[in-house]
């Protein structure tokens, strides 16, 4: 075909071609721009049912799916839906295992009579404040979950005489530091596993982070309980034991930070003799976690073997107290089926938008229209998505696969952006209703909800500063 020069366009492409061309960029536009929408629907779908319908995690959980199953059909893709979800659920039934063998644990430690026996050993004393709200409730949270280090300190600190409102405030506050290292670390794993993410590394970045956190988280809390000038500046300093041993020892950080600083603030605060004695009351949490730190050091990791190894210790934990009965095990049941669903559900859901384009395509949209400057409000990102969500599991599930696309059209190290957000959805957990809802339960009961939630709001935004800060200092490729 012969082709005149004024039917040549300046790159030289056929004029007569435009049109194609033209249509084919437009319908890649608008089917990018479809995707972006239903990832956008994704995220939006949890945050209106849960914090605004005031709906439960599993309601949210299974409109995700719907919605994402009508997509696909729209689409004319739902074959690969079916496969997504297959695959999405298989890995969060892994993950969901893990907190029930937590849960199970715990219940087997209140079951054998530690729980009482550590309050009644702590009741009067009062020096050791500041080291319930923060190391200690770190520690539970690192070993067990889901409302459980606010159910059990912030009553512990109304006995002694502390008010009910600052009581529950000073725990929502103290123990953000280790939730993602939550269960032994089950946050972290989730939005490890779906970014295919080392989890070690993560853990990792994740515990440097915080410990910048949980210093300031100290200092505030300390105004809060009236604690000596002298011991704050000394438990803020100690707030830095968190870096090393998040290098060391990575998912277990959170129970390992928690239980060492509390010792060590303990000793400075009661002596010697009356820290051993607290120390016994806590016996099966630290065989639980000598056995987790000593699979990792021999390279037996993963969420399979961090449910077994649970799991195994509880048993082994009522067979040498000999009182073995399936209390412990019925009471596991009862209080993790409804989040081992939502984990199930919700990664099921994060692998379909994931693996079907949807967050992909809404990163591109992200990364065009504002570039680099969202890498600075991923902390401030993943607090709302724990406020609205209710918990740091949940939004890092949501917010999974959009931070990991975006990290990748920004060029940015995508661990140290997954750090950032799962640190800001632990921060964001303590403006939690439905934990608040707990520890409140536990004093003076729902009257004081709405004065806790204002105090740590007022709290948040400093606790969280210091990861916009990190962000900022973060050098970008």
């Amino acid at each position: 075909m012969n082709i005149k020069l004024s039917q040549v366009g300046p790159r030289g492409i056929n004029k007569e071609c435009f049109p194609n061309i033209i249509s084919r960029r437009q319908t890649i536009f608008v089917e990018m721009n479809v995707e972006a929408l239903h990832g956008l629907a994704v995220i939006l779908i949890p945050i209106i049912v849960i914090g605004l319908l005031k709906r439960s995690t599993i309601t949210a959980a299974i409109a995700t799916v719907l919605y994402l199953f009508a997509a696909f059909y729209l689409l004319d893709r739902i074959d690969e839906a079916v496969s997504f979800w297959i695959s999405g659920a298989y890995t969060g039934s892994l993950i969901s295992m893990v907190v029930l063998a937590s849960i199970y644990f715990y219940n087997v430690y209140k079951y054998l009579g530690y729980e009482r026996r550590i309050a009644n050993l702590l009741k009067e004393k009062r020096e050791v404040q500041l080291s319930l709200a923060t190391f200690f409730a770190g520690f539970i949270e690192g070993v067990s979950g889901f409302g459980i280090p606010v159910a059990v300190v912030a009553p512990l600190l109304y006995t002694m005489g502390v008010p009910a409102v600052v009581a529950v405030s000073s725990v929502m506050v103290g123990h953000t530091w280790a939730v993602p290292f939550a269960s032994m670390g089950v946050p972290t794993a989730v939005l490890a596993t779906l970014t295919e993410t080392d989890v070690f590394e993560l853990s990792t970045l994740t515990g440097i982070y915080m410990s910048f956190s949980l210093t300031v988280a100290v200092v505030v809390i300390s105004r809060l309980l009236k604690t000596p000038v002298i011991r704050t500046i000394m438990y803020a300093l100690m707030s830095f034991l968190v870096y090393p041993i998040a290098i060391a020892l990575g998912p277990i950080t959170g129970s390992v930070a928690g239980i060492t600083l509390f010792t060590i603030s303990t000793i400075e605060a009661l002596g010697f003799s009356d820290t051993l004695k607290v120390l016994s009351e806590l016996k099966p949490y630290l065989f639980l976690t000598l056995v987790l730190m000593t699979a990792s050091f021999l390279g037996f990791r993963g969420l399979e073997v961090a449910s077994f190894l649970i799991a195994l210790s509880g048993v082994i934990v009522q067979l040498v107290s000999k009182r073995v009965g399936k209390e412990p095990v019925i009471n596991a049941v009862k209080m993790a089926w409804k989040p081992f669903m939502a984990i199930t559900l919700f990664a099921s859901a994060a692998e379909m938008a994931g693996k079907g384009g949807f967050m992909y395509s809404l990163a591109q949209v992200i990364a065009s229209s504002v570039g680099i400057y969202y890498f600075y409000a991923v902390p401030l990102i993943g607090a709302l998505g724990a406020y609205f969500t209710g918990s740091n599991t949940t939004s890092n599930i949501v917010f999974a696969k959009l931070q990991e696309g975006y990290a990748e059209f920004i060029g940015v190290n995508k661990p140290q952006l997954l750090a950032l957000q799962n640190t800001g959805g632990g921060i964001g957990s303590m403006s939690s209703p439905s934990k608040i809802a707990v520890g409140a339960s536990t004093t003076e009961g729902e009257e004081i909800e709405s004065d806790v939630f204002r105090t740590v709001v007022k709290i948040l935004p400093f606790v969280l500063l210091p990861q916009v800060i990190i962000a900022m200092l973060i050098p970008l490729r």
